[in-house]
């Protein structure tokens, strides 16, 4: 046996005992919930008192989540005015004819104020003691109201629904729920009347307490998470909002707080928070928080898309669908239920398709919010059908309505914020461009000249008197020109980012460095005393210029000339001194063998060092000064050297088609070696 065989059949062993540890597990459930077996049918769990009611439910003992509906008998009332005694004298008279559940429709239209009376029979074996709940879970039940006769013959009477004061109801819970004392041996008749403007499946359910209880607080407990995290997400925006003073931020606060508000009021939590001794706001709650929901949500959503390649008509299409909520709003408090029904769930559906669209918008523009905001309305779209289907009378179990929403909320706002924060990403980013521009240079990212003109001011003035070190140099590339005409605007503008950063290199505070013009740049040396140590920098920036560019033909390269003023030789503190070293450095030749000049701020005449050319050649090749020299053939003895206008590379190459501004070789006429 080779050992992939023996793996194999060591994985299907343990898959067969996985399938035999489910099979288990699934009996013991089927076991655990199966429903009691009827009075006289083979299996019964529980011995029948002698006389029972043909249409009695037995109960059983610890049942959960037991559906009555097949063991009601109902009618509805045409006038829904009827009273228990009416209806009883009704009934046996024959003019109130109750019809088993199980052969009418699960939705049930209730309109014209018309009421639905249900009828069903408990009968309490001797060994069942525990208490039962009688509950319809359905928050949004307008009025129901249970009658039941108690042992001595007496009836009792309980009402709830949202159009009843919570205080009225007999017990503070989400929905309508009535707790029963058991009779062993005993029989208890239930009668539900109940009215509700809209289409809805009213399931009747019979659970013992204990299970109940538990249920709740479970289900309370997890909403109690869910609006607990968006309570926190909520506080968080508006911080943010605060802090970086972001609009948007406090607007996703509001939409965030109105999510939740929505969510309690959807859950029926609400009344029993605020406190129940209104009806009011109970019955029209869910119809205004659906619209204006709705209606934040694509505010939400236009402010996401807001200043991406989105149309502008597109933007006003969702502007208007969100104003529209609003007044749906105040005709959801206003108008008959069931034309108010059919009106939101219309509007959801039209909220929701926008939605999607501008989703599927953002991905076409390739918006960088495109992906969270899909993200965020894939669980809500889900939400919305439910919703929808549940406004327009669909029969479907509670916890799929419900945990569909409590999931689409708890998933919609956090990857709302993450989109929101990607369009505040790019916000801050374009507002930190635009002030960027006002001390900033725009295509190399030096200070701007205007504040380089404040820090020399300010340098000259606090060196008066003092003695204080540095000084200021002005560079220029005097091959600029001759380059840019060669070679073109984009590859000139290219060598200027090159320019930048081998002077970033070579200048140690480049904080201080700043472009003046085209191709001239300043810098203030805070930290040089004496001029031999500003004529190395010099000497350096000029030698790092030298060395050939990568991506460039060969013999391509900057000339850098510079003209020096030292803070401690200055007389004057003017920023006239400025403008008379740009003056002197516009008169250095583009030929020059002499590129470093110290201004005597005394006269406004330069001085330079006779062979500072030669160390920079020397330090470019890293050869000694005589040997560059002869290796280049600079003649020494003028200042501005008359050649060819042809560009000669070193080694007697020609660059093709290259004219005398092309290269800044030019500059230095060569002879073969």
């Amino acid at each position: 046996m080779t050992r992939a065989t023996s793996l194999r059949d060591a994985l299907m062993g343990l898959v067969r005992l996985c399938l035999a540890a489910l099979g288990c597990l699934a009996c013991n459930w089927a076991l655990a919930h199966a429903q009691p077996a009827p009075s006289g049918q083979a299996g019964a769990p529980v011995v029948a008192p002698a006389v029972v009611s043909p249409d009695a439910y037995i109960v059983q003992r610890h049942i959960a989540d037991v559906d009555l509906r097949s063991h009601v008998w109902e009618w509805i009332d045409p006038t829904g005015a009827m009273t228990l005694e009416q209806v009883l004298a009704a009934e046996q008279s024959g003019q109130a004819k109750f019809l088993t559940s199980a052969s009418q429709p699960r939705v049930k239209h209730l309109e014209n104020k018309r009421a639905l009376w249900l009828r069903f029979r408990l009968n309490y074996p001797a060994d069942v003691v525990d208490d039962h709940v009688i509950y319809i879970p359905q928050p949004y039940l307008d009025e129901v109201t249970f009658f039941v006769r108690e042992p001595t013959g007496a009836w009792s009477k309980h009402i709830a629904g949202d159009t009843v004061a919570i205080d009225k109801w007999p017990e503070r819970t989400r929905y309508p729920v009535l707790r029963l004392h058991p009779t062993p041996g005993q029989e208890r008749l239930v009668y539900l009347r109940i009215h509700q403007g809209t289409r809805m499946a009213i399931p009747v359910m019979l659970e013992e307490s204990a299970h109940f209880n538990w249920d709740e607080r479970f289900e309370m407990l997890v909403f109690g998470g869910v609006t607990g995290g968006l309570v926190l997400l909520t506080l968080v925006c508006l911080l943010q909002g605060v802090v970086f003073r972001d609009r948007d931020f406090l607007h996703l606060a509001g939409f965030s707080l109105l999510m939740t508000f929505g969510l309690a009021t959807y859950m029926g939590v609400t009344p029993l928070v605020v406190g129940g001794r209104t009806d009011i706001w109970a019955d029209v709650s869910q119809a205004v928080m659906f619209c204006l929901i709705a209606s934040a949500g694509l505010f939400l959503v236009r402010l996401v898309l807001q200043g991406s390649a989105v149309r502008p008509r597109f933007l006003v299409l969702l502007r208007v669908a969100a104003w529209l909520g609003v007044p749906l709003a105040v005709f959801a408090a206003l108008a008959p239920r069931p034309i108010v029904a059919g009106v939101i769930a219309a509007y959801v559906l039209v909220t929701t398709s926008v939605s999607i669209w501008a989703c599927v918008a953002a991905w076409r523009v390739r918006a960088k919010a495109a992906w969270w905001l899909t993200l965020a309305f894939v669980p809500m779209v889900l939400a919305v059908v439910v919703l929808s289907a549940r406004l327009l009378g669909v029969d479907m179990p509670l916890w799929l309505e419900s945990h569909a929403l409590t999931l689409g909320t708890a998933l919609h706002l956090p990857l709302m914020v993450m989109a929101m924060n990607m369009r505040a990403r790019d916000k801050h980013m374009a507002h930190a461009r635009t002030l960027a521009l006002e001390t900033q240079d725009a295509l190399t990212g030096l200070l701007a000249s205007h504040l380089f003109e404040d820090r020399v001011s300010r340098a000259l003035r606090w060196n008066q008197g003092r003695k204080a070190s540095g000084a200021v140099v002005l560079m220029k590339i005097g091959n600029f020109h001759r380059l840019r005409a060669a070679m073109g605007a984009p590859a000139a503008d290219q060598l200027l980012l090159r320019a930048t950063v081998r002077m970033r290199r070579v200048i140690a505070n480049s904080d201080n460095l700043a472009r003046l013009g085209e191709a001239e740049f300043g810098a203030l040396l805070e930290s040089e005393t004496e001029r031999a140590a500003v004529q190395e920098v010099c000497a350096r920036l000029v030698a790092v210029g030298l060395m050939p560019l990568k991506g460039l033909p060969k013999g391509i390269s900057l000339n850098f000339q510079c003209v020096v003023l030292m803070l401690s030789e200055s007389k004057h503190a003017s920023i006239e001194l400025l403008h008379t070293m740009r003056v002197e450095l516009g008169k250095v030749s583009s030929r020059t063998r002499r590129p470093i000049r110290f201004l005597d701020s005394g006269n406004a005449t330069s001085s330079e060092p006779s062979h500072d050319l030669h160390a920079a050649h020397a330090a470019a090749l890293g050869l000694p000064t005589g040997q560059a020299v002869t290796s280049l053939g600079v003649y020494a003895d003028s200042d501005v050297l008359d050649g060819p206008d042809e560009v000669v590379i070193p080694g007697g190459d020609t660059l093709p088609g290259a004219t005398e501004g092309s290269s800044n070789v030019a500059q230095f006429p060569t002879r073969r070696a």
